[in-house]
């Protein structure tokens, strides 16, 4: 076991901040707007039906398990 303050558990500790760190956002709902932009989701969907998409529900949804908002910066849970 590496000793507390090693290179190896800094190492560690950085990697998981990378994979976790999402970025700065306004709010929670902004960031799920992009979120559904960078991933395509509604793609191909006709554009009278993406003005049906709900980003408020989708955005809590996202927060209730997967990410965290704190000070405008966002977290995947790991």
């Amino acid at each position: 076991m590496a000793a507390f303050g090693s290179s190896r558990d800094d190492s560690t500790i950085f990697d998981n901040f990378r994979e976790a760190y999402c970025g700065k956002w306004s709010s929670e709902e902004e960031y799920a707007e992009q979120l559904v932009d960078d991933c395509c989701m509604l793609e191909g969907a006709p554009e009278f039906l993406k003005s049906y998409f709900n980003y408020a529900a989708f955005a809590r949804d996202l927060f209730i398990d997967d990410y965290y908002f704190d000070s405008g910066f966002v977290f995947r849970r790991m």
